[in-house]
């Protein structure tokens, strides 16, 4: 829906200059997401490294592209050492493997971990929100489209299907509830600070993240049952800002 919405904004959008390229990028970066969402096993889930570079195209500023880069450089390095360890203790890709992970208690702590900073950079939480610093140079429709259908949310996604490798660390709820609580109280601030229509509108996709977080970290696959309804009605809060 969020995809279709784009595309659909795209056509009427007065400040694009590239319509037919963006609208190729929405298709493609769709396709990467359904991939993601559907994937078995954490090869598919690398998929996730398509959408980042599907970003590179839709952010056409060049210091904000280049952040967005390199955070997710970082974090898809992350992720890939996190897999390649799972397939080394467990001997196999398949998701419905990771419930074995913790049986030999190797790892225990460092994987989750691991993953979790994996995605929190992914994703711009507090203290990785200079991924976000020069968005406010886009125009509102690329803004909304990178929010909302690029990395930040795919790394949601990511965590979501790798949530149970999570249980095996008495750390790793604590760690995801108190960068959820602060990136809310940043996002707050900063909204509320901000002069800026895109800033404001930034910080209150932030908000989001860190909600999204809250969720997974209180209850496992809570953030499924709520997530395309929240999703959605945070991009029409958005396309609201935007007018």
């Amino acid at each position: 829906m969020v995809s279709l919405l784009a595309a659909f904004s795209n056509i009427f959008y007065p400040f694009e200059n590239q319509r037919l390229s963006l609208a190729a990028l929405i298709i493609l970066n769709l396709a990467a997401f359904i991939l993601l969402i559907a994937s078995q096993n954490t090869l598919q889930l690398l998929s996730s490294s398509a959408i980042g570079i599907i970003g590179f195209y839709v952010i056409n500023d060049f210091e904000a592209r280049q952040k967005y880069m390199y955070y997710n450089l970082l974090a898809d390095m992350g992720l890939l050492t996190v897999f390649a360890v799972l397939y080394g203790r467990l001997g196999s890709i398949e998701l419905s493997e990771l419930k074995r992970f913790g049986a030999d208690g190797v790892y225990l702590n460092f994987i989750p971990l691991l993953l979790l900073f994996s995605v929190f950079v992914k994703s711009g939480l507090f203290m990785f929100q200079d991924l976000f610093s020069n968005w406010r140079q886009l125009n509102f429709n690329r803004m909304m489209l990178a929010s909302f259908c690029l990395s930040p949310i795919s790394s949601i996604a990511i965590l979501s299907k790798t949530n149970v490798i999570l249980q095996f660390s008495p750390y790793s709820r604590l760690l995801m509830a108190l960068f959820a609580v602060a990136t809310l109280i940043w996002g707050f601030f900063g909204a509320l600070s901000k002069d800026n229509i895109r800033a404001k509108a930034m910080y209150l996709n932030m908000m989001m993240y860190g909600f999204f977080f809250g969720l997974l970290s209180s209850t496992v696959g809570q953030v499924d049952d709520n997530y395309p309804f929240l999703l959605l009605a945070l991009y029409l809060v958005n396309a609201s800002l935007s007018l």
